[in-house]
């Protein structure tokens, strides 16, 4: 538009359209983008403060889908009223197309006639649209030894009872019995007044799975017991109201006082019953109850006229339709469900790197040249830059791994280098690492402080690392791993506590007395060859794969707990190890077992291997909608955003996160731009 004004500024002489073509252009550039359709062209759609979407409407019968969807706007009041039916039921919230309940509200009790009987009005008929919601209404009833039971057609859908003792002085007497005390219990239990959720059921015709057409909802009051003087008093009343409704003093003060008029909520369901449902909408209605709500083709493309909106077929045989994940609007018109650009509200999704808003959905990823959590603020960092350490002692330091600012490595990939020794040593924590594998996403490390010994009359129950544990730690034990356990009369146990409780290694070891009735775990557990503990002396157990990342529990107990003041019993001490370090003869020699011993255990250089995997896109991720199809979301999966930065590399998924790997032929570090052509090696 700018140059379009521009090139006619430039010529001194122009056309009137040309002139025209100036003013408009100006105005439409600034004008704010159309509102999205509700209704059917030419139709009002819009009472008040209030909006009337198709299938509802106003005016003449195009305007809405069926009889019971035709709306009043009476705006002889102030402000308009939105009404339904024959006028006494009025519309109180906005109406949401995606959901198929209606809030209404009507005036005053439901009228009971000298036989005892009564009908919830609104001019519903049989053949409508509505019913009374299953969810949120309840029966209430105010009264003296009366019963009320509300009927749709030959089913029960409801009955609660109230009563009065002989001495009850009404409903607006301040006695302990008045309205059950609603002030202070905020309910009826049945003194007074009663109260009752409403079930719905539909009557089928019989030797038929048809549904009885009747939405209209009567009412049936009984009365009993020989004194009938308080119900002469204090005549009953009948309300179907939305449940919490009487749960207001200022309310039940309302309802105690004689000729007060209330507005009274209630829930109408509704759905669009079709003319046009075919041989297949029949045979669903008799078939098994997963298909019931299943649309057929004719009968979603009859009702549902966004392409983008979803059909779901109820009870009584209508429809009602809602926008797919993704998209917003009235599913009811032609191109109602409009795409929602996420990209416009970025806090409220949650993306803080680079949006792309695409059909249905919304891809949230860091800029290139960096990674982190986009679904943080600040979350995206430089790759590898100034500042970054590369390398500790002889050992590289391969990103995602990193030493130095955040900007230097993923999330919980952070290392130390510990320059005290000669060569300096790479640190996890209290852990030193020897060596990695980005194409095994296993991580090499020694253990040389955590050897747990156990003594006379304790019980052990630790953390495991300093590194931590649960979802923000990329670490899990490999399956390569085992527990061992050395010790006499003892059983140990790794878990990880979090969510439910999951056992991942435990094993009991045992020692035989001697003449004197002491007991030699030197001895027992030297026994045998010398890799593998059977369980005398000491055992060895395999250690399953966590879900939930670095193990949380570790426990050692004495299995009976009667010898825990045994002075017979030596230490005992518990490892995790990788598989083929145990030597019993050596590990037994170096380890003081003799009872009453407190020396600290010895410094043993334990190997283990841990595997790794990076746990970001799973946030990510997860903002995008459902809807999209299981092809579409393994494409993405396998692009894994924001980690895997070389073009030439695959994304896999593993137990809990996703790892990079250089595609075939090419050979490198995938998390950088680092896979090159060659052979893979």
């Amino acid at each position: 538009i700018v140059h379009l004004l521009m090139a006619h500024h430039a010529t001194p002489l122009y056309s009137t359209a040309a002139a025209l073509l100036l003013i408009l252009l100006p105005l439409s550039a600034g004008a704010a983008p159309a509102p999205a359709q509700i209704g059917m062209p030419g139709c009002d759609t819009s009472c008040g403060n209030l909006s009337v979407p198709y299938p509802f409407g106003m005016g003449p019968s195009r305007c809405y889908h069926s009889p019971g969807f035709n709306l009043t706007c009476d705006r002889s009041s102030n402000p308009p009223r939105l009404l339904v039916g024959d006028g006494t039921l009025q519309v109180s919230e906005q109406i949401n197309t995606d959901f198929d309940l209606l809030a209404v509200v009507y005036t005053d009790d439901i009228k009971i006639d000298s036989g005892g009987h009564g009908r919830l009005g609104g001019g519903l008929s049989d053949d409508g649209p509505y019913v009374l919601s299953r969810y949120k209404n309840q029966l209430i009833l105010l009264g003296c030894n009366v019963r009320a039971t509300l009927k749709n057609g030959n089913i029960t859908m409801s009955s609660c009872s109230s009563l009065c003792p002989n001495d009850y002085e009404g409903l607006s007497s301040d006695s302990d019995e008045r309205l059950s005390r609603p002030d202070r219990s905020m309910s009826c239990s049945g003194i007074g007044c009663c109260q009752a959720p409403i079930v719905v059921y539909r009557e089928v015709l019989a030797g038929s799975n048809e549904i009885v057409p009747i939405t209209s909802y009567d009412v049936e009051l009984e009365s009993f017991g020989w004194n009938r003087s308080e119900a002469q008093l204090w005549p009953p009343r009948v309300f179907i109201a939305e449940e919490g409704w009487l749960a207001t003093w200022s309310l039940s003060h309302q309802l105690s006082t004689r000729g007060v008029s209330m507005e009274v909520p209630i829930w109408l369901g509704w759905e669009v019953i079709d003319d046009h449902q075919d041989d297949t909408d029949q045979l669903q209605r008799s078939s098994s109850p997963a298909s019931a709500s299943e649309c057929s083709r004719d009968a979603a493309n009859s009702v549902c006229k966004s392409s983008n909106a979803d059909c779901r077929k109820h009870q009584r045989g209508g429809y009602t339709c809602s926008c797919k994940s993704g998209y917003e609007g009235n599913p009811y018109i032609t191109n109602g469900c409009q795409d929602i650009d996420e990209c416009k509200d970025l806090e409220f999704y949650k993306c803080y790197g680079q949006c792309t808003n695409m059909d249905g959905l919304f891809q949230c990823q860091c800029p290139h040249g960096t990674h982190g959590d986009h679904s943080t603020p600040g979350g995206c960092f430089s790759l590898l830059g100034g500042n970054c350490i590369t390398s500790c002692g002889n050992l590289s330091v391969p990103y995602p791994f990193g030493i130095g600012p955040p900007k230097c490595y993923m999330p919980g990939f952070n290392l130390t280098c510990d320059t005290n020794h000669q060569p300096a040593r790479l640190m996890l924590g209290t852990l030193r690492v020897v060596d990695f594998s980005l194409r095994n996403n296993t991580m090499r490390v020694i253990n040389a402080d955590r050897v747990n010994n156990f003594f006379i009359g304790e019980s052990i129950h630790d953390i495991i690392y300093e590194m931590g544990y649960g979802e923000v730690v990329p670490y899990s034990l490999s399956t390569i791993d085992e527990f061992i356990l050395i010790g006499c009369g003892v059983q140990a146990v790794l878990s990880n506590t979090e969510n439910n409780r999951v056992i991942l290694s435990n094993c009991s070891s045992f020692c035989p007395s001697n003449k004197s009735g002491s007991y030699n775990a030197t001895t027992a557990a030297s026994f045998g060859d010398s890799e593998y503990c059977y369980g005398m002396g000491c055992c060895q157990a395999h250690i399953s794969k966590s879900r939930n990342g670095m193990p949380s529990d570790f426990s050692i107990d004495w299995i009976d707990p009667n010898i825990a003041s045994d002075g017979s019993f030596p230490q005992a001490y518990a490892f995790i190890a990788e598989e083929g370090w145990l030597n019993k003869r050596w590990l037994s020699a170096r380890l003081p077992l003799a009872p009453f011993t407190n020396d600290p255990a010895p410094q043993l250089e334990v190997p283990i291997v841990l595997d790794w995997e990076v746990l970001q896109l799973q946030r990510g991720i997860s903002h995008q909608p459902t809807n999209v199809s299981s092809s579409l979301r393994q494409q993405q999966y396998l692009k894994c955003p924001g980690i895997c930065s070389s073009k030439n590399s695959i994304c896999k998924q593993m137990t809990r996160g996703y790892s990079c790997h250089c595609s075939e032929g090419y050979d490198g570090n995938p998390y950088l731009d680092g896979c090159k052509g060659g052979v893979h090696k």
